[in-house]
């Protein structure tokens, strides 16, 4: 029986060995992986030939912001507020990325502006009720319909900070630079229909001209950016946490990215453009699930019945995701399922009258245009195509 398995194994080894190729090394082998650890790993002379360390900065300089001043509104003094600016706005010896450089890089300036725009007010917001509740001689002073402060997350001692309209600037801040950033460069920088089919591209990878200091082509490159983005600012949204939707989305995401970088090492691009879909389509469908979940979920319903503000980090979510609407083309176009305008207005919706607080309104039926459920079906109704 051992001598039989011993054959079987040797047979296994010498097939794989067969047909292992000499360009580049593959790492991730076998794709049965495990969910919370997906292999994307590739070489070249026994070297990584994988780049990610500028999306990889980029969210940590964000989750500095949060975390340092924005989580805890924490802007007590114009040293706070610079320091906050020199992460967000200006490249530092620590971190040598700035987010505000990436915002909407492949909109006209007139989109651009309007992202830079919200992203700055969302930051001055924070400052007025860090200075609002420095003035209150306390950072413990509740919020109320009309009056920015702080709520309990109703799980533990942590406070939430929010405006006036009920909103969680904070959060909205990293989901808002999700789509402006991450997404943008996913879908209309990296993987861009011209990107991956151009012939100079291609041309200078069969030559393997790398870049400068680096041991890797441009157009691994442009596809190992599109996964870190994924990687850093996504991923974590298609783990599951109980939503039966989300099953093997994480693992197609994942395989789309890992399998189109393999081909790429094979020199094989005519299925590059068909796992840019899967990509698109599966992030997409994600958007989907989560935004309805943040609106309609059993925990933003319940907690909008029993105390408004439980469900105001859900909605705020909700309400950032609806700008990635913007960034993502829509089926084989080119064109984004909203323009920025429209994503705004369908914003406006949820903030009409005492917004957020006002739970009536909110959680009405579809025939109150600005019931969460109709706000829902209009987002549900632009992405049909993709969820049918």
């Amino acid at each position: 029986m051992k001598s039989s398995i011993y054959i079987l194994l040797s047979a296994v080894l010498f097939l794989a060995s067969c047909h292992r190729l000499p360009l580049q090394t593959v790492e991730s082998g076998y794709f049965l992986f495990d969910e919370n650890d997906p292999q994307y790993k590739f070489s070249r002379n026994q070297e990584s030939s994988v780049d990610i360390k500028e999306p990889q900065v980029l969210k940590q300089v964000l989750n500095d912001m949060a975390q340092r001043f924005m989580d805890r509104a924490y802007l007590r003094t114009e040293e706070d507020m610079k320091a906050l600016m020199s992460l967000y706005k200006y490249k530092t010896s620590l971190y040598n990325y700035a987010p505000y450089d990436y915002l909407a890089l492949s909109k006209e300036q007139e989109d651009k502006t309007q992202v830079i725009e919200e992203m700055s007010s969302l930051i001055e917001n924070i400052a007025r009720i860090s200075a609002l509740q420095q003035s209150q001689g306390s950072y413990n002073e509740a919020a109320t319909i009309g009056r920015a402060g702080r709520i309990s997350n109703g799980l533990s001692t942590e406070l939430i900070y929010v405006d006036e309209k009920g909103r969680v600037l904070s959060d909205i801040f990293q989901y808002e630079a999700m789509s402006f950033i991450a997404i943008d460069q996913i879908f209309n920088i990296h993987l861009n229909k011209d990107i991956i089919t151009d012939k100079a591209l291609i041309e200078a990878h069969e030559a393997n001209n790398f870049l400068a200091n680096s041991n890797y082509t441009l157009l691994e490159h442009h596809w190992d950016l599109a996964y870190g983005y994924y990687k850093y600012f996504i991923r974590d949204l298609a783990k599951g946490n109980g939503l039966t939707e989300l099953r093997g989305l994480l693992r197609e995401l994942d395989l789309a990215f890992i399998l189109g970088r393999i081909d790429i090492n094979y020199h094989l691009y005519n299925q590059l453009p068909d796992y840019v879909e899967t990509i698109r389509k599966n992030i997409v469908k994600l958007l989907s699930i989560r935004i309805r979940e943040y609106l309609l979920g059993a925990n933003t319903i319940s907690n909008l019945q029993e105390d408004s503000a439980f469900a105001f980090p859900n909605l705020s979510r909700a309400y950032a995701l609806i700008y990635a609407l913007a960034f993502i083309p829509a089926d084989h176009t080119s064109a984004p399922y909203l323009s920025l305008k429209e994503c705004k207005a369908l914003q406006a919706k949820m903030l009409i009258s005492t917004a957020f607080w006002d739970k009536e309104r909110l959680l009405a039926n579809e025939t109150t245009d600005t019931s969460l459920l109709s706000i829902y079906n209009t987002i549900l109704e632009k992405l049909s195509n993709d969820n049918k």
